[in-house]
């Protein structure tokens, strides 16, 4: 599982699958890293597409650094990382020429925003865009939290354990209290990002997509929400402001990988196959 340096920072990243058109698969923030992907719908793609997976900076075996959290500097690790396998715009924006392969990109909650956002800024480049439960606004999103309650992007963290855990969807919760290995590298990762690192500043300076914005978006768009997901409305604004958007809603709540994993896996293979 190599890193690879761009953008400054060394990613984690692994590609599955030896032959079709790229689709690049990215994770949400905070609880998220690329298991989400790679233990549910990644391997099932792989038959007929090369899937790339990554960490995204500060999660996972990715570097931890304590900024960049931004979606501008996001897009442009992607770049990177796409440019390192030959398709996409090339790192740090550069046109990739005609030559370049067009990516298949898809994304759950930020994760979505940062392919969102790099759509935006090259819709030439992208073939398909999966949207998994997607906000339209970042600041909703700033803490993870749960899907059935208010998010309060102004709550105060504290500096309790418990504080860290309270957005925290309770499958969880319950891990963490039990102090395995995997409870403590997500406290480790909550406490960088959610009291050292940036991020929080950076998600709530960033400005929500316009319709002038997503109107430059022309590929095929999938649009896959929960039915109890706090951002169900946020997915009739994208299929309404998108060109070539198709809505498609699903039981389930804000982590639709995990709880509604065949689900996914099976709305993804028709959409990218297609």
């Amino acid at each position: 599982m190599p890193i690879v340096r761009v953008n400054g920072v060394g990613l984690h990243s692994q590609q599955l699958g030896e032959a079709g058109p790229l689709v690049a698969m990215l994770h949400g923030l905070v609880i998220g890293n690329m298991a989400t992907w790679y233990f549910t719908a990644a391997h099932a793609l792989s038959q007929r597409h090369r899937v790339l997976l990554y960490d995204l900076r500060g999660h996972g075996k990715s570097e931890r650094v304590e900024t960049g959290y931004d979606l501008g500097t996001m897009v442009e690790d992607l770049e990177g990382l796409l440019a390192a396998s030959g398709a996409g715009a090339g790192e740090n924006g550069a046109d990739a020429g005609e030559d370049g392969e067009k990516v298949s990109l898809v994304g759950h909650s930020y994760g979505g925003l940062v392919a969102l956002r790099y759509a935006m800024a090259h819709p030439e480049h992208v073939a398909r865009l999966a949207l998994v439960d997607v906000p339209l606004s970042t600041a909703s999103i700033v803490l993870g939290l749960e899907p059935d309650r208010d998010p309060d992007p102004d709550r105060d963290n504290g500096d309790d354990d418990d504080d860290l855990f309270a957005g925290l969807p309770e499958f969880l919760q319950q891990s963490l209290t039990r102090g395995s290995r995997r409870a403590r590298n997500l406290l480790s990762t909550l406490e960088l990002l959610l009291r050292r690192a940036t991020l929080v500043a950076d998600l709530k300076a960033e400005p929500d997509p316009t319709a002038e914005d997503l109107a430059r978006i022309t590929c095929p768009v999938l649009c896959l929400y929960g039915d109890e997901s706090w951002f169900l409305s946020d997915s009739e604004t994208y299929e309404a402001w998108l060109p070539d958007a198709r809505r498609v809603v699903i039981p389930g709540h804000h982590h639709l990988p995990i709880e509604s994993a065949e689900r996914v896996r099976a709305h993804l293979e028709e959409f990218l196959h297609g």
